[in-house]
């Protein structure tokens, strides 16, 4: 089954669906806080509003730079929109939503029922796993399924997976040995975000079905210099690396939360 991400634009909720009980809350930041860089220094807080959760950007956050926060922040909304789904509820994301909010990054509102899948478990479960592989694969390597998989994801036309193959003049450039790559059409802060959120859901594809990953943005830091290093018209934004999973040691429980029973 192809998991492709929710649809980014405005949510047709109804006021009044759904209020996020204490223990939904305590459920939903719990899977947030297991997103790429919480555990460096979060860059990033939740709030609830009814239906609604918001993944707000947070000030004066060092050493994290502004690209790596909102990276942060879209991976963030994508961990939420799958906690939505084992709580038995469809996620609408939006990005910016509020251009006289600009602190909301991510606006998530549950407005419709949705039946937990085995596939949704699998997915929330690889919140709680993920862990860095310590020996990346050529994405020629991997299962056709999952190469499939992976490279069928989009947000919203925003972003694009591209694969960047071992010993190609791209993956020199670049200085990774193989990986997807996660593009966007331009380099403001939505397509930050966008890289993000679509960072997270492949990472979750790829822990869902055994596989670990490790993350390269540190080299994407300058458009031109990205653009020229990979030889694309579009701008790159990070590089995600697939390879075996090691033993997982965290202890997390990745189990259905009772609140979703």
């Amino acid at each position: 089954m192809t998991v492709t991400a929710p649809p980014l634009d405005r949510a047709q909720s109804q006021a009044g669906v759904h209020q996020w009980s204490p223990a939904e809350k305590g459920v939903l930041v719990r899977a947030a806080c297991r997103s790429p860089y919480a555990e460096f220094a979060t860059p990033w807080s939740v709030d609830f509003d009814g239906a609604t959760a918001h993944v707000l950007q947070r000030e004066h956050v060092r050493p994290v730079s502004h690209r790596d926060q909102m990276l942060a922040c879209g991976a963030a909304g994508a961990t939420l929109a799958t906690a939505f789904r084992i709580l038995g509820w469809h996620a609408y994301p939006e990005l910016l939503p509020n251009a006289l909010r600009p602190n909301i990054a991510v606006r998530l509102t549950a407005s419709k029922r949705h039946r937990i899948t085995r596939r949704d478990i699998a997915l929330y479960a690889a919140i709680f796993h993920a862990v860095p592989t310590r020996e990346p694969q050529d994405i020629a390597e991997l299962p056709k399924s999952l190469t499939a998989e992976l490279l069928a994801c989009s947000v919203a036309g925003c972003t694009s997976v591209e694969v960047v193959s071992a010993g190609s003049r791209e993956a020199r450039r670049a200085s990774v040995d193989s990986g997807l790559l996660v593009c966007t059409a331009d380099d403001t802060t939505r397509d930050h975000l966008a890289a993000g959120f679509l960072m997270q859901i492949l990472r979750l594809i790829a822990g869902s079905r055994g596989w670990a990953t490790h993350l390269v943005t540190g080299r994407f830091s300058a458009d031109k210099a990205r653009r020229h290093r990979l030889h694309t018209d579009d701008v790159p934004q990070l590089v995600l690396q697939v390879g075996p999973s090691p033993a997982d040691e965290s202890g997390a429980n990745g189990d259905i939360p009772s609140a979703a029973r």
